[in-house]
């Protein structure tokens, strides 16, 4: 993640602090980076405003630093040009690869069940496959079950 990236983030973090201070029994904290003032998930509209204004973030922080890399005005590009669905296709998919258990990832994505999350995402469990039948057979060899 690029320097700029991560200060905006911060910022965005140290916004949603205040508004937990600002607003105590009120705030519910679901550890959302993009939240209504009260801590509740926000509606489409409202996360895609805060999105935009992340990117300008961005854009402004790298146009104060200049000595950044110039591959991260190639990241500010790209992440303009994101949309939603991508972006959760991406958390969906790096969860799964970092071990993410598959009921989880359905319920975080609001899929009524978890066949739906199987189905969506199964070009990323097959590549498992092959890392997973490695696990079996060396607990195999490792217990003395192989024959």
């Amino acid at each position: 993640m690029c320097p700029a990236t991560k200060t905006v983030l911060k910022s965005q973090i140290e916004r949603n602090k205040k508004h937990k201070k600002q607003y105590k029994d009120l705030y519910i904290d679901n550890g959302l980076l993009f939240p209504t003032c009260y801590g509740k998930l926000a509606d489409n509209s409202s996360v895609i405003s805060s999105f935009h204004r992340v990117c300008q973030k961005v854009d402004k922080e790298l146009d104060i630093n200049k000595d950044i890399k110039s591959s991260d005005g190639d990241f500010t590009k790209n992440l303009w040009n994101t949309n939603f669905h991508m972006l959760r296709n991406t958390f969906a998919t790096r969860c799964l690869e970092s071990g993410m258990n598959i009921k989880v990832l359905s319920k975080l994505l609001g899929h009524s069940n978890i066949q739906i999350t199987l189905d969506t995402y199964s070009h990323v469990l097959e590549q498992f496959e092959t890392a997973e039948i490695s696990k079996f057979t060396d607990y195999l060899e490792k217990e003395a079950l192989v024959f």
